[in-house]
């Protein structure tokens, strides 16, 4: 997911009325004015990305790329301006993506789906895919009397909902999670802000069409 701050162990049952998208409002960059963010459909993920990419936000172009385009390509939150910069040497289209059109989308047999995208006569393809998440975020106390609260936000991407999962009673309107996890230690119902729990669409390749990448 993001960087989030370590905490210790606990381990909580939580439930939830119902399972939430995944949206960010970010703090962006200069030429773009704040937006809501949204990954809840492979085509919102792809809208996202061309705004990130247009705007020259390379904060939000990172939070579009899923964690196997990150691992594959050595990507992290510290180098990601410089191995961004390499990429659109490699991939001179990617530097118009912000006036790019989709003109093609396809679902693969994996459940991800590829888009052609068109910036000035090139081509781009992009695959977008699934990934399963949870998030929770509890209120600090102010460190001084009369001071503003904190949210701090705890989260990790799972393989599958199954592992999240524990009961879903549909009749009784509800999906009760259990999480075990050791970022949730300090987490009480008192002080618990928000719990969200779903599937994210974040980008999992993204190449020149007919390009046989050397990863």
């Amino acid at each position: 997911m993001r960087s989030l701050p370590t905490i210790l162990l606990s381990a909580t049952a939580l439930v939830l009325q119902g399972c939430c998208g995944l949206f960010y409002a970010l703090g962006c960059a200069p030429e773009r004015a704040v937006s809501r963010v949204s990954f809840e459909s492979p085509e919102a993920s792809i809208r996202t990305f061309l705004t990130a990419v247009g705007s020259g936000d390379t904060r939000l172009a990172y939070e579009c790329l899923g964690e196997d385009f990150k691992s594959r390509r050595g990507f992290d939150g510290l180098t990601f301006e410089v191995a961004w910069s390499r990429l659109k040497k490699e991939i001179p289209a990617i530097q118009a993506l912000g006036e790019a059109e989709i003109t093609s989308r396809r679902r693969e047999a994996d459940g991800s789906v590829a888009f052609i995208l068109r910036t000035y006569g090139h081509d781009l393809s992009v695959r977008v895919a699934r990934y399963a998440y949870w998030e929770a975020a509890r209120i600090l106390p102010p460190e001084t009397e009369g001071g503003p609260m904190e949210i701090r936000e705890v989260g990790a991407y799972v393989r599958n909902l199954d592992r999240i999962l524990s009961a879903v009673e549909g009749e009784r309107g509800r999906l009760a999670l259990q999480l075990s996890d050791d970022e949730l230690f300090g987490f009480d119902r008192k002080n618990l802000a928000w719990v969200k729990a779903g599937w994210t669409w974040r980008i999992r390749d993204l190449r020149v069409p007919g390009f046989t990448s050397r990863e």
